[in-house]
Parts: structure tokens; C-alpha cells; sequence
């Protein structure tokens, strides 16, 4: 898929999932995410991490309905520059056109509008191949579309229709809160009729939005820019090394990629994962050694080793010295 390979999760997803009773902490630990990751000012996360968030946050939950009660907790005070977009649009027409173009900042996805005599159609695609999004996410995408159109009409208008693949436990709750029954399909869509698209939103705001919108257009740049499959290795490594996931099969999963593909990727750009990943432990125990007072057992267990000697014969292979005398060794070159 193109355009992002890190999206962007909202600050005010730790509200409302705690106006749910679930607790940020159990969710993300669940989700196997840093227990911060609501607090950060730039809260990002991979494809794979934001199908583990919807994941967890089904499994947490323990109910069914909870994409309907997520969005429920959404309102136009909520800031989300998606949401905040999308509402200082004229019509819902301009603000699914609008949602199509900045969707790759937030979700591993695209929106696709087709705007036809009697009614406007978003469809979910774009989604990952070699991935199976989560059935409680498209559910979720979906709600969040109608309750978008809510909020900025002021009115509990109803789709035309919605329909998914086998994304509704519940169909008779969902029917009732979309205000007509989900229909089986191959594709994740709804329909809104034109009387809706087409009618003013009550929150459009032109001068909000122009005096917002090169910010937004900035952070669609940067996050769609393209990335090497070697720097996303790097970045997956770096990150996630410590947990003692060293794998190519371990970053394919991450990535959202199979391992052939993987492989293929990184020999097409002159590297393999064996060369990462001996490249981000080397930059990582240079970092620990020159900045840091843990000790050469800590840091073998923080570059992934499950044996401090192993650690040892690695970094010797790569310096020709022992971590203790390139630790004391004022003109060690790390080379």
C-alpha cells in the first residue's frame, strides 16, 4: 500500500477509551505498546501495531458493540486533526473528499468516494495485502463515518445503507444505532443520500481551516515521503530489540509484510536483515557503552542477547575490542 508507514494515534484516544471504563494501561500492554503512548506528543504507531490496538481493544472490552460506543464518546470539542478537518467542511461531501485525502495519516488505509445522482459512497480499501485488518476496526471506521456526518449536521441522520464482511456480531444493536441493518458483502462501504451529503455543516468553518490546513498538508507530506525497506527494518529494530524479537519472521510480522518479501526488498536495496541488525546493535551498544553506566550484562540483555558472551564474541567481531576496553578507550572508533 502507499503513502504512510507510521500513523498517527490521536491524543484523545486515552479519554474516551477511559470514559469506556477501559484502562489505557491494559489495553496497550494487551496490545503489546509502550504503556506511554497516549501521553506522547507524537504518538505514532505501524500498521501491524494498529491492527493490535483495535485487537486489544475488543479483547479487553469483552463487548461486541464497543466501535459504536467508542465514536459515541466523540464530539466535535474532541481534537483530532481528521475529525477537526472534516468539520470545517461545507457539506459531508467536502468532508469525505477531505477525509479520502488526509486518511493516510491516521489508519493503514484509504477512503474511496464515489458521488453518484442519488447518493455519495466511502468505501474502506487501500488495506494492507499480506494483513487481516481487524473485523471490529472496519465496524469502527464505518460508525465513525456516520457519527461524523452527526456531529456536523446536528442531526441523527441514517446511511443508506452499510455494508461488510461478516464485521456485526451483533446486527440488531448496529441496525438500531445506524438507523438501518448491515448488509453481508465483500467490501467494508456505506452510502449517505444526497439530501445529506449535500446539506450544509453546521460546523464549517473556512477561516479555521485555511489557517489550519498547511500544517495538516505539511504532516501528509512528511508521513507519505517514501521509506527504504532497509530504514524501516533499522527503525522496527531499534525499537522493539530489547523485547528480544530479533527475527526476520519476527520484523516481516511487524511490518505487515511475508518474509520472502521481505527478503527480496532488502537484497534488491544491497542489504539483509543479518546486516541490519548487526548495524542497529552496534549503533546500540555504542550508545550504552559512551552514554550510559549499565553494566555489559545489561546491555546484552537490552541489544537482544540471551547470552552475555555471545554479546561479547559479536562486539569484538565488530571493534576488535572487548565492550569493557571500548568503554574506557578514549580513541575507540566503533568501526
Amino acid at each position: 500500500m502507499d503513502g504512510a508507514t507510521r500513523y498517527t494515534v490521536d491524543m484523545g484516544w486515552g479519554l474516551m477509551l477511559g470514559n469506556l471504563g477501559i484502562k489505557p494501561a491494559d489495553l496497550l500492554r494487551q496490545a503489546r505498546l509502550p504503556l506511554d503512548l497516549f501521553q506522547r506528543k507524537t504518538a505514532q504507531v505501524t500498521s501491524a501495531e494498529y491492527f493490535r490496538l483495535w485487537s486489544a481493544i475488543e479483547t479487553v472490552s469483552g463487548d461486541p458493540l464497543v466501535p459504536i460506543r467508542l465514536v459515541g464518546e466523540m464530539t466535535a470539542e474532541t481534537f483530532s486533526p481528521a475529525l477537526f478537518a472534516c468539520l470545517c467542511s461545507e457539506t459531508l461531501d467536502a468532508a469525505l473528499m477531505r477525509l479520502s485525502h488526509f486518511k493516510p495519516l491516521v489508519g493503514p488505509m484509504r477512503l474511496q468516494i464515489t458521488k453518484g445522482p442519488t447518493e455519495t459512497v466511502a468505501e474502506i480499501a487501500g488495506l494492507p495485502a499480506d494483513a487481516q485488518p481487524p473485523a471490529i476496526m472496519l465496524a469502527g471506521e464505518l460508525a465513525f463515518l456516520t457519527q461524523l456526518a452527526r456531529l456536523g449536521l446536528r442531526d441523527r441522520i441514517a446511511p443508506t445503507w452499510v455494508e461488510g464482511p461478516a464485521i456485526f456480531p451483533d446486527p440488531g444493536a448496529y441496525a438500531q444505532w445506524f438507523g438501518c441493518r448491515p448488509r453481508p458483502g465483500e467490501t467494508t462501504r456505506i452510502a449517505f443520500h444526497r439530501r445529506d451529503s449535500e446539506r450544509p455543516f453546521l460546523t464549517a468553518h473556512p477561516a479555521m481551516w485555511a489557517a489550519f490546513e498547511p500544517s495538516l498538508r505539511q504532516r501528509l507530506s512528511d508521513a507519505t515521503t517514501v521509506t527504504s525497506t532497509s530504514a524501516r527494518v533499522s527503525g522496527w529494530l531499534t525499537e522493539t530489540i530489547a523485547s528480544g524479537r530479533t527475527s526476520i519472521d519476527d520484523a516481516a510480522r511487524g511490518l505487515s509484510v511475508s518474509t520472502r518479501t521481505l527478503q527480496r526488498r532488502l537484497t534488491d536495496e544491497g542489504t539483509s536483515f543479518q546486516m541490519l541488525l548487526a548495524e542497529t546493535r552496534l549503533k546500540l551498544s555504542r550508545h550504552y557503552l559512551t552514554q550510559t553506566h549499565l553494566s555489559t550484562p545489561e546491555i546484552a540483555f537490552l541489544l537482544g542477547y540471551s547470552e552475555q558472551n555471545s554479546f561479547y564474541r559479536s562486539f569484538r567481531d565488530w571493534t576488535g575490542l572487548t565492550p569493557e576496553e571500548a568503554r574506557h578507550s578514549p580513541t575507540a572508533t566503533f568501526a
